[in-house]
This record gives C-alpha cells, structure tokens and sequence, in this order.
C-alpha cells in the first residue's frame, strides 16, 4: 500500500507532457465556466490542460447516482450517452 501511493505521488509530480499546464480547477472553478450544475455538471475537477490538445479531467461516480437506478435496476452500469456528455463537457472547458 505504501509503494503504491509513492509511486503515484512519484509518477504525478513527472511531467510527461512538457508543454501541459499542470492547472487545476476544483468544481466551484468548474461552474464559474460551464452553466450546467447537478446533476448535469459530469465534470468534477480538471487536473491538466494543454490548450488545444490535451486535457485530464475527472467525474467521481457512485452507485447512489440517480442514473444507476433506472439504468439496467439489477445490473447497473453507467449510461454511454452520460459518458459522452462528461466528454463534451471537458472540451467546453477548453
């Protein structure tokens, strides 16, 4: 458990991208930006941002999110259609 956290804050202080922005917006950020806010906001914070090209950005999902429950009752998964969105949201933030 120890090496692994190492490692990852090991790997995360890199900067493999040279040209990346190492930005960080929480969601608060987020929504001075974009005018969706929950539970259409599928953006939660935004780690790096090569403008034009490059962006790593996260959504936290849980199972008490309200897609789940309607979405296959007793086998939840996570809507495509919800994962696409997430995606067009991150390039709004471009």
């Amino acid at each position: 458990m120890k090496l692994r956290l190492f490692l990852a804050y090991w790997i995360k202080s890199i900067n493999f991208y040279p040209k990346v922005k190492i930005v960080t917006f929480n969601v608060v950020e987020i929504q001075k930006i974009l005018p969706h806010r929950y539970p259409f906001l599928l953006l939660d914070r935004v780690i790096s941002i090569e403008e034009g090209k490059y962006i790593e950005a996260y959504k936290n999902v849980s199972i008490s999110e309200p897609v789940f429950q309607g979405h296959f009752p007793n086998h939840p998964i996570y809507p495509g259609v919800m994962i696409i969105e997430g995606l067009w949201l991150r390039l709004e933030v471009f």
